[in-house]
């Protein structure tokens, strides 16, 4: 830039008002003003007129660059030393003029790289958890996804596992009145055979070694009425009192049912089959009540396992959509984070 003499031949002017006139001549250049009392060196020298410089016309438009001084609410603007345009801005008695910050070319640290990898890692967290999730089924990946529906989720876990349970001794139950009925079954077939001998026996037709050939026969029956109250299931006689889920299975005893039989006298076998008919549907009303308890839980094992896997299951059709939306995520991430690490190299262009 052209340097700039100041004649001050009409009138001396004060350090203040020449220190005004030199920054003013400076920064504004002599080939944008009007036609003034100003000249470069080449055209003489800077005249005043009535002891002040004239300034260009479009001074009022353009602000130079200037410097921030703190003032005094008591100084008005054109009276704050060193302030050398009159333009000069001042909110406060000590505040200054706040630079705008700027980004530098930096190597060391990378801001948007920085930003960028965070954003990828919170991208890549959800994606893995999406994938564990479809994989496993489970919504509940970690008891940080869900900690009140993870407690939430084993107390029904467990209350279906024990409906379960409980379903499965209830059937081990009616397998229980089963075989005893079994063994009834058997006694009443025992018992008509008996009560058919006992008709024969008084068959006067036949010799003496027929009847005692029913005799035998009646005899060995009885034996067998004798080892079928003897059965057992699992250990245990079929006989025997059971508490299934509130269920309770009265004990019964054959032996006293059946009595004392003869061959001679058909009152008792009458008496027998009676008493076997009733047990029989005693037993019969008791695996009706077992069936009826075991459909109850049924149903409740399956509703809290309904229940539980609204909470602890994926919704499949909405994971595989967030799925979608994280691998996008972290393929746009992985790229601006490229981009972003490149960012930095523009440093290495200034130093070729």
């Amino acid at each position: 830039m052209p340097h700039t003499s100041i004649d001050h031949s009409d009138k001396k002017l004060s350090d203040s008002e020449a220190t005004k006139a030199f920054f003013e001549a400076r920064f504004f250049p002599p080939f944008l003003l009007a036609p003034p009392s100003v000249k470069t060196r080449d055209r003489g020298t800077m005249k005043t007129t009535g002891g002040k410089i004239s300034r260009p016309f479009f001074a009022k438009s353009f602000r130079p660059p200037r410097r921030y001084f703190p003032c005094r609410e008591s100084e008005t603007r054109q009276a704050r030393t060193g302030a050398f345009s009159p333009g000069a801005d001042c909110d406060t008695d000590v505040a200054l003029k706040i630079k705008e910050d700027t980004m530098s070319v930096v190597i060391n640290s990378n801001y948007a790289a920085t930003v960028a990898s965070n954003n990828l890692a919170a991208s890549n967290t959800m994606l893995q958890k999406s994938l564990n999730r479809l994989s496993s089924g489970s919504r509940i990946v970690s008891p940080s996804d869900d900690a009140g529906g993870l407690a939430v989720s084993m107390k029904l876990t467990a209350a279906a596992r024990r409906q379960g349970a409980t379903q499965a001794i209830i059937g081990n139950a009616v397998s229980f009145l089963q075989t005893q009925d079994g063994a009834y079954k058997i006694t009443a077939k025992v018992l008509d055979r008996m009560a058919e001998l006992s008709t024969l026996y008084t068959d006067g037709t036949k010799t003496t070694d027929d009847i005692a050939n029913y005799a035998t026969e009646f005899t060995a029956l009885n034996a067998e009425l004798t080892k079928l109250g003897t059965e057992q299931f699992n250990g245990q006689s079929v006989y025997s009192a059971l508490t299934v889920a509130g269920v309770s299975v009265a004990a019964r005893d054959l032996a006293s049912s059946l009595g004392s039989v003869t061959i001679s006298d058909a009152t008792s076998i009458d008496n027998a089959i009676k008493n076997v008919a009733t047990d029989r549907a005693a037993n019969g009303a008791e695996q009706s009540r077992l069936g009826y308890a075991a459909e109850l839980t049924a149903v409740n094992k399956a509703n809290l396992e309904a229940a539980n896997s609204r909470i602890a299951d994926v919704d499949v059709a909405h994971e595989s959509t967030q799925l979608a939306r994280w691998n996008v995520m972290v393929q746009a991430g992985t790229a601006m984070l490229a981009q972003a690490n490149q960012s930095s190299q523009v440093a290495l262009r200034l130093l070729q």
